[in-house]
């Protein structure tokens, strides 16, 4: 969590519940994680890294490359580090078994950078998206290299989600365009490894599961929708999504190996609690914070019920 003075707060939780600590980053803008390391972008445009936890593995995924200037933002992918810079060039580092770092080298008119699994997707100018990593494990043609007439884009494990220039939400995680929803109200979309969150310019927030993963169908099948409010702002990496409330409260989901989603307790202190701001979004004049935390908690609940009860289940591909 970036602070008001722009210091970063680690949050956790363990056997012993929350557990908070005050990081040595300062001038933060913004923060970024893989699977065992932080990035922190400053205030001056330069990034510092960290190991956190007890790191499975080292590629220098978190040494940041001497001399860095400049970056305007960054993103982590398992153990790879990705820096855009003002001109609209990538730096890249880290694991690189699956080429998901060095041809980022070489990438310019990049507007926004999306690291994965084994992969990288970047925007470009144009709303063109490009590819790099992912060489084995089939998935090499997962991504396509080169997609056009996207506005906005999100990429985490192996699963991608973009919003087209016509307003279609839409998977790209297969080799062809699968729309998901069509609306103008939608204004930014998450991915994780077992779902997509749609975020609406009002705070509603519907969260899909994607359930081909566990199915023979080629096709996938979104279902059991999770449906929030209040919400100003989504970040998602890994298996993990996290939405912030306008009054700033946390709410963290992480999708299981059966698919769904369970909720993470992260009942952050008033102290703690995230900066709401987003450019994206506004709060309804009849917002209610306390009212908007009771139903989304009562729909987090709803959905682990859901899960395992199958007759509660929703297999249809729904339009919001």
């Amino acid at each position: 969590v970036i602070q008001p003075d722009q210091s970063v707060v680690s949050i956790q939780t363990d056997s012993d519940g929350l557990v908070t600590t005050q990081t040595a980053h300062r001038n933060a803008v913004a923060i970024a994680a893989g699977w065992d390391h932080l990035l922190v972008l400053h205030t001056d445009g330069t990034v510092s890294g960290k190991l956190i936890g007890t790191p499975r593995e080292h590629h220098n995924q978190h040494i940041v490359p001497v001399g860095l200037t400049s970056v305007v933002a960054i993103s982590c992918g398992e153990w790879m580090s990705y820096a855009l810079r003002s001109d609209g060039t990538v730096v890249a580092w880290g694991r690189n078994d699956q080429d998901q770092v060095m041809p980022g080298n070489y990438l310019t008119g990049i507007m926004s950078v999306h690291g994965g699994r084994h992969h990288a997707l970047f925007l470009g100018e144009g709303g063109r998206v490009q590819h790099i990593g992912s060489k084995a494990n089939n998935d090499a043609d997962t991504y396509p290299r080169v997609r056009t007439d996207i506005k906005r884009l999100h990429s985490a494990d192996i699963r991608a989600i973009a919003i087209t220039t016509d307003n279609r939400v839409v998977d790209v995680f297969d080799d062809k365009v699968l729309e998901i929803s069509k609306d103008i109200d939608i204004v930014d979309v998450v991915a994780t490894r077992g779902g997509y969150a749609l975020q609406y310019k009002n705070g509603r927030v519907v969260i899909l599961n994607r359930y081909s993963m566990y199915l023979d169908d080629e096709d996938p099948v979104y279902t059991d929708p999770i449906f929030l409010s209040g919400i100003s702002s989504m970040y998602a990496n890994g298996d993990v999504l996290v939405c912030v409330g306008f009054d700033g409260r946390v709410y963290s989901l992480s999708s299981s190996d059966q698919g769904g989603f369970d909720p993470i307790p992260l009942d952050l202190p008033i102290e703690l609690r995230v900066q709401p701001w987003s450019t994206l979004t506004q709060v309804p004049e009849d917002y209610d914070a306390d009212a908007c935390h009771e139903a989304n908690t009562l729909a987090l609940r709803l959905s682990v019920i859901k899960q395992t009860n199958t007759y509660m289940h929703a297999p249809h591909k729904p339009t919001f």
